[in-house]
Formats: C-alpha cells, structure tokens, sequence
C-alpha cells in the first residue's frame, strides 16, 4: 500500500491554463489553474496506488471532496478509493486481454503526471452535474495522454449501487483512454458508442448500455456516421446497441480490432475513419459487408424490449427500450422520406386486407431509392414473424392479411455511396389501385418544395437533421380506399409539407 499526501497552495488567479499550439491542456485537478471540478486551496490530496500498480488514485479526505471514509479492513484507506482502484485494475486486464494496448504512460507530462508514469484519476465532487471525464494532457498527432476525473461519492446520482457506479465510470473512461493510445479523433459516436459497450463487455452486471439504449433505438433515422455539432448528446451513447450488435454477432475481437486499426498508418492508410475500418474488417475477417451486417442490425433492433428473442436477435435484448415504429394508416403516402447513410425508419401497418409497399424515385429526384432496402416482418399478438427484406428497386413489397393482424415495414439504408445529403424517395402504401394511382401522382412531379428547401432540387434539399430536430417529412394521407380519392389526396400533398415532433410509437 502506498500512500502520499500534499496540501495545495494559494490560488493564482492570475495564471491562465498553458497551450499547446491553438488547443488549451486539460489541467490536473490538483493544479490551481485548473477548470472546476478541481481541489480547493488547503486540501491534502492523497495519492493511493492500485494493487496492480497501473494506476494513481487522487483523494482528500475533508473538503467539498471527501470520498466516503468508511474503512472496514482497518488497512488506512477508505473502501472506496481502493474499490476504483480495483475496479481500473480490473478493466484494464479485460481490455488487454481483447489485445488492446494500455493508456500511454504520463510520465515527464509537462504542468504534472501525478508523480509518476501511472495513470491518474482524480476523485472530485461534480455537484450532480457529470459524472467523470477522460481529459487530455498533450496529444503527438492522433494520439493523446491523459487522466482522469472522477465523482467522489456517487451521492444523489440514483446508480444501482456504488458498486456499480466505480465499475461503469472506471470501464468507461479507461476505455475512452485506451482509444486515445490509438487515435483520439474519431466521432463521437465511435468513441461513447464503443466506450458503452465496453463497461458492458467488461462486467454484464452493468446496465449503462440498456439504460441508453432509448437514445438509439427511439431515432434510428439518424445517421450512425453523425455525430452532434455540439456537446455530446445521447445518441452517441445509445449507439452502443450496435456495438453490442458485432460483438454479439461477429465476436468481441471485431470491436477491438477497430479501435486498433483507426490509428494513423495502419493497413497503410494514413488517417483511418472507424466506418472504413469496420467495412474492411467485415469482409477481410467474416466474409460479409457492412451492407449485409446493417440489414441484420436493422432485423436484431426490431426485436427489442416486449418483442425480444434471444435466439434471433440480442442476448437481453428484453432489458433494451423497445425501437420506435410510426403506426401509419393504410393506404398511406408520403411524398419525401429522409433516408440517410447509415439509418433506417420503421412503420406498423395493419393488415385488413392484402397490403403493398413502395418505394419510388419521384420526377426530379432520379436515384432516391438507389441503396435502399424494405424489410417486412409480419405481427401477431406482438410476436414478430419472419423478416424478408428486398431492395427497393425490386419493386412493390406484398404482405397478406393471412400473415398476420399487421406489419412492420423498415427502410433501411447502408453506406452506399455519399451523397452529401440524403436520399428522398417517396413511400406508398395500400392496395394495387392505391399503390398505382399512388404510382402516377409521384412520377408526374417532383414532390414540390417547402420554406425549408425551397429552389433547391433532389437530393441537395436534404440537409442532415440537426440533434433533436424531430422528423422532417412531407406526408399525403389517403383517407378513402378508392384509388380516385387516394389520387386527389396525394395531389394535394404534393403541394404541403408539414414538420412533425417526437414520432408516435407502439
């Protein structure tokens, strides 16, 4: 056991953080230059080393920061700063052992390395804002050194247990500083999306990934290669569903050899994008495309939450949120679906009578169901049937009323070529008079404009949705079942749009 114990300064308020060319150094928090959380002037900050001798554990014992002080084993150390320290020590032995290598160590760090080349973290009260943070202290190109910053009591914040607070916070952070030993510039859905997974691949108990799930599954028609402009939003740790969706499927080895291969230089690519790697790594090591893993992740989503199957889809896949499905009205029209690379949009129709499903390239709109997919799962009592997917350039999707009480329909789009946008093809619905009087009124126009994309055609009106955007749809519904009246609907239709909140879901 080692203990170490320093009693911080005055405050300088007149020093500013140093830089590193145009970026600012995350200072450590037992620096008074550094941003809050950090140590306040006259607190002992102690250093405890974790049993595998990896890792520096930062702790006062008074303060706005004190940790819990309860010692049971009587050793000097509270039981808490020894349950992070182990909890790392743990987490970094799995990660080894999927072959990923160690954070970088920090030793010699300009402005501190926390007396030695182990990895720090530092234990500080957030006031129940975050939770914790990987910070960087330099970075040599892609590659970046850092630590760790900690809550120090988990009080307030409504975790299972501490127990499972220290091991979802240690497994994350670690994780997102294992990363940083490879490349530290990945999107932000690549490097939360796989940090989720990874507490979870660590230690199952956790449920960090089911409890973000939501976040992914309610807005799979977002892009997985989007990630926020901004701070980072919920969707990029709900997108730890379709990590757990290769691990579960291709194996684990599959996550860890992408966050190995996004480093600058390897397989001879000087700056490796996460998607590049995946595609490469599904057809080098499985014998498959990202295609043909995007179409099955869009299957294993449908069977989520009450709808789950294990022996089709996810593991637990009961403990995940139920994915959104929009209840649509048959026969049903809509003029422009927003389909971006790398998302899907899913529908329940009912079934009163033999129903098909179309997608179609208005006039003007040439190629806007090129890489587009219709998958059709048939419902009853909320079982799922068997999944047939079909490109959407075979034409019309038939489903029987025999097949069931209704269906669920599930555009899917892979990562054909980019675009820059989106495609925007138009979806009918209903019986063969609808879908061809639905047919004639989409290929006579373009589908018309709104405020929004106004003088701008095909595709380029099809700006990536800004997070929490909501839907952005122009949608015709036909209120009769005669063709005729089906025909005048969608006319009208074409001359609208209309801008929807939150999707209604079952």
């Amino acid at each position: 056991m080692r203990l170490h114990a320093i009693a911080l300064g005055a405050l300088v308020a007149s020093c500013a953080p140093p830089v590193v060319g145009s970026a600012e150094i995350a200072l450590r928090p037992d620096d008074v230059r550094a941003i809050a959380p950090r140590f306040a002037e006259g607190d002992v900050v102690e250093r405890f080393d974790s049993p595998g001798g990896a890792f520096a554990i930062h702790f006062t014992r008074a303060g706005a920061h004190v940790v819990p002080l309860a010692d049971l084993d009587a050793d000097g150390v509270p039981d808490f700063v020894q349950e992070v320290a182990t909890a790392y020590d743990e987490a970094l032995a799995y990660y080894v052992s999927l072959g990923l290598r160690a954070p970088l160590g920090d030793e010699g760090v300009p402005d501190g390395d926390g007396g030695d080349g182990r990895f720090d973290v530092y234990l500080v009260d957030f006031a129940g804002g975050s939770t914790g943070a990987f910070r960087h202290d330099t970075c040599n190109g892609a590659t970046c050194i850092g630590h760790v910053v900690q809550e120090n009591d988990f009080a307030g914040y409504g975790f299972a247990s501490r127990r499972s607070a220290i091991r979802i916070l240690a497994s994350h952070e670690l994780f997102h500083a294992v990363q940083a030993a490879y490349d530290a510039e990945q999107s932000a859905v690549f490097g939360e999306g796989s940090a989720v997974w990874a507490s979870e691949a660590f230690d199952p108990a956790l449920e960090d990934l089911e409890a973000f799930s939501d976040s992914y599954l309610g807005a799979t028609d977002r892009s997985i290669e989007q990630s926020a402009t901004g701070p980072v939003d919920p969707f990029t740790y709900g997108a730890g569903v379709f990590f757990e969706f290769l691990a579960e499927r291709y194996g684990p080895e599959l996550v860890a050899g992408v966050v190995r291969d996004v480093e600058d230089g390897a397989h001879g690519v000087g700056d490796p994008r996460w998607l590049d790697v995946l595609s490469s790594a599904l057809e080098r090591d499985h014998a498959t495309t990202f295609e043909a893993a995007w179409l099955e992740h869009a299957r294993w989503n449908l069977r989520t939450g009450r709808r789950a199957d294990p022996e089709a889809s996810y593991e637990r896949g009961a403990m995940l949120a139920e994915l959104a499905i929009e209840a649509l009205p048959v026969p049903y029209a809509d003029t422009r679906v927003r389909m971006l690379r790398g998302s899907s949009r899913s529908y329940r129709v009912m079934l009163a009578a033999r129903v098909g499903v179309e997608l179609l390239e208005p006039a003007g709109r040439e190629g806007a169901t090129e890489g587009l997919f219709v998958l059709v799962t048939p419902e009853i009592d909320g079982a799922l049937g068997e999944t047939r997917s079909a490109a959407a350039s075979d034409g019309p999707q038939w489903i029987d009323a025999s097949e069931g009480e209704s269906a669920i329909v599930t555009i899917v789009r892979a990562l054909d070529q980019d675009d820059g946008a989106g495609r925007a093809p138009a979806l009918c619905i209903g019986s063969e008079v609808a879908l061809a009087d639905c047919r004639a009124a989409m290929t006579a126009t373009d589908g018309g404009t709104s405020s929004d994309d106004a003088g701008v055609a095909g595709d380029a009106a099809i700006a990536p949705p800004m997070p929490g955007s909501g839907c952005d749809c122009a949608v015709g519904r036909g209120g009769a079942s005669r063709g005729s009246l089906l025909a005048l609907a969608l006319v009208l239709a074409l001359l609208r749009r209309r801008r929807g909140g939150a999707r209604p879901r079952s």
